[in-house]
This record gives structure tokens, C-alpha cells and sequence, in this order.
């Protein structure tokens, strides 16, 4: 099969019923326009990735499919106000990114630069697309029938992905504001830390035993894992990976170590903690950070000198042995 049929190369093209015009016929201007949002509409979904936003950008593709079939003169079962309705419902269902827009929108009216996520830019080009297809499809109306009550439909859909676009353009800033300030925090801690020190860290001897007691209680449960231990300012001190171990498991270990030695608190514990709206809400966009379970300050005198961490079994089982080496640690 061919994909050329030479039908075009005189400047027209088909309608429905296999009417044929120009292609700067009106129609055929809407048309295009409508074309090149659906495919923008492409890169932002996939930019998107899995999840509800991606689910929205799809329903908006679908949504365009009818209007196509329409503006082409297709018979469709579209029914524009009702159209209306349901992506209105859609806006509504998006509370958080209508608050977002709410805020900014209330704060200032102007022009935006967007460019903080590849998501949420390809949303405002899909919707400046949806603009200019508006725009045509209003000239178009004007001497085609059937046109002008698809108008508050593409005008509504311009407007769910403007919301949609400058949520994700608000959240990219605050997840690189938010890397900026981890990362200054953490160096911060990091001074903090190593000021302590004189109160002494683990020696190779200690970490050594807390990895023998973590292997004999992993040996007991059956799973091989990777354990890490680190000194109180989060260097690497003792490593082991026992045969069979995923080998992700050994980046995941050292940071597990890492986290809870600077945090000074279990790794499980500070999940909670880096949740939105949480106090180290942020932190989880820092590169050696892992919230997973099975990291653990290792203290002595009340005053932390190292972490343990370990990966390899489920989040209970890293949990599990991690406290067991622990309390073989006696400090």
C-alpha cells in the first residue's frame, strides 16, 4: 500500500462524502490547526508519563478526535454543550492545579514564561495551538454551517490545558527551588555534623560488627542483601553484598546509610517527613537521599556517630535487619 496518492498535489483534498476544496478552504484551516494541537497534545502526554495528568492529556485527545470528525463533516454522536459540561467536570476534578492557577491568576494577570517543565510547555503549545484552531474556527462559521457551537468547546479545552500546563510549570520550579535548598541544607548539616564529631564516630572494628549481624540475621531470613555502614558525616566505612543481592540494592543501601546518619532519624521515619507540606518536604529531590525503610542512625551516648543501611528484602525485612545489627551494637 502506498502512502502517497498524488490526490493533493493540485491543492485540494477531501471532505466527507468525498467533497473536494482547496486546503485554505476554512474547513480544512480549522482542520489543520486542530491537527497540529492533537499532535502536540502527543509529546505532552508522553512527557507526562503514567499517571492522571497523562489520562487527562488522552481524554482531550479523544475529545479532539469528534471535533476533527465534525469540522470534516463527518456524522458524529457529538453534542458540543454537553461536550462543555463533561471538560468543565474535568477542570473541576483538578483541585490542586486549579489552585495553583488560582493563586498565581489572583496575584498577577500578563503574559507567563513557561519553560520550567517539558510536560507543561508542550501543554501551552497545544493550547496556543487550540487558540489559533479557535480563532479559525470562528472565521469558518461564518459561512459554514454547523461550525459555530463547537467554538465554546475548543475555548473550554484551551482553558483546562492552560490549568493543567502552569501546574506542572509551578511544580518543576518548586522541585528546583526545592533541589537549590536541600542541597544547601545538607551541606549545612554535613558542617553540623562533622563539628560533632569530636564526640567520636564509628571505628571500622564497630562497623565491621554491625555488618556481621546484619548478614547473620539476613542468612536467618534467607534473603541476600547489601548492607552499608557510614560514619557520622555519611562516609562510606564498611560495605557488603551478599551472593545473589540486587545489584540495586547496593546504591539503595549506601544512601539508606547516608539519609540516616544526616538526618538523624530512621529512613522510614523521614518518609513521613519529605510528603508534601511536611516538614523536609523537598529533601527527596536530594541526589544521595532515600526515604525507603531500612536506613538507622547508629548512636552512642545519645549522640548519633554513623548509619547503617540495608536493601535487598522487602521494606520490612531491610527494617528487620537493620534493627537487629543495631541492638548487637551496644553504644
Amino acid at each position: 500500500m502506498r502512502v502517497y496518492t498524488r490526490t493533493g498535489d493540485k491543492g485540494e483534498t477531501s471532505l466527507a462524502g468525498g467533497r473536494r476544496v482547496p486546503k485554505d478552504h476554512p474547513r480544512i484551516e480549522v482542520l489543520g490547526a486542530l491537527d497540529e494541537a492533537f499532535s502536540c497534545l502527543g509529546l505532552a502526554r508522553s512527557l507526562c508519563g503514567v499517571g492522571e495528568r497523562a489520562e487527562v492529556v488522552a481524554k482531550v485527545q479523544a475529545v479532539l478526535v469528534e471535533i476533527m470528525s465534525s469540522v470534516a463533516g463527518f456524522a458524529t454522536p457529538l453534542r458540543p454543550e454537553e461536550r462543555v459540561a463533561e471538560v468543565e467536570g474535568w477542570i473541576d476534578d483538578l483541585e490542586f492545579e486549579q489552585e495553583v492557577a488560582g493563586l498565581l491568576l489572583g496575584r498577577e494577570r500578563g503574559f507567563w514564561l513557561f519553560g520550567e517543565d517539558p510536560a507543561g510547555s508542550a501543554l501551552q503549545l497545544a493550547r496556543a495551538l487550540l487558540r489559533r484552531a479557535e480563532r479559525e474556527l470562528v472565521g469558518a462559521s461564518k459561512s459554514e454551517d454547523g461550525l459555530a457551537g463547537l467554538v465554546p468547546l475548543i475555548n473550554r479545552l484551551s482553558d483546562l490545558l492552560f490549568v493543567l500546563g502552569l501546574a506542572l510549570s509551578v511544580e518543576a520550579w518548586i522541585r528546583r527551588f526545592a533541589r537549590v535548598l536541600s542541597s544547601c541544607l545538607i551541606q549545612e548539616l554535613v558542617g553540623e555534623v562533622r563539628k560533632e564529631m569530636g564526640c567520636g564516630s564509628l571505628s571500622l572494628e564497630e562497623a565491621m560488627r554491625l555488618i556481621a549481624s546484619a548478614r547473620r540475621r539476613a542468612e536467618e531470613l534467607g534473603v541476600p542483601m547489601v548492607i552499608a555502614v557510614v560514619d557520622g558525616a555519611g562516609f562510606l566505612l564498611a560495605f557488603q553484598r551478599m551472593d545473589g543481592a540486587l545489584l540495586v540494592s547496593c546504591d539503595l543501601a549506601v544512601k539508606k546509610a547516608k539519609t540516616a546518619a544526616l538526618i538523624r532519624k530512621p529512613t522510614h521515619v523521614v518518609a513521613e517527613l519529605v510528603q508534601p507540606g511536611a516538614m523536609l518536604y523537598g529533601f527527596a529531590s536530594y541526589e544521595d537521599f532515600c526515604s525507603f525503610g531500612g536506613g538507622l542512625p547508629v548512636e552512642r551516648g545519645g549522640k548519633v556517630v554513623g548509619g547503617i543501611g540495608v536493601s535487598g528484602g522487602t521494606v520490612e525485612q531491610d527494617v528487620d535487619v537493620a534493627y537487629f545489627a543495631l541492638s548487637s551494637f551496644g553504644g
